[in-house]
């Protein structure tokens, strides 16, 4: 959605997470929203974003997910 020169939109972002909840290797675009500015800062938050990890047999493990982030205006 664009107007008056803001923008909104929704990124699908991929990321890998280490068992100490840190972001692996480099967050990726799964799907774009459109616009390059919002895909690229979809990816710089992802890369320093703090997560829960993945758990397997109740310990924490490396996992990999696809989530949205979400760029809305608010009043």
């Amino acid at each position: 959605k664009f107007g008056k020169g803001e923008i909104e939109g929704v990124v699908t972002v991929r990321a890998c997470v280490s068992p100490d909840g840190r972001t692996t290797g480099d967050p990726s675009v799964s799907k774009s929203s459109g616009n390059t500015s919002l895909d690229e800062a979809a990816v710089k938050w992802a890369r320093r974003a703090r997560w829960s990890p993945g758990t397997e047999d109740g310990k924490p493990v490396e996992s990999c997910n696809q989530f949205n982030v979400r760029f809305k205006l608010t009043d």
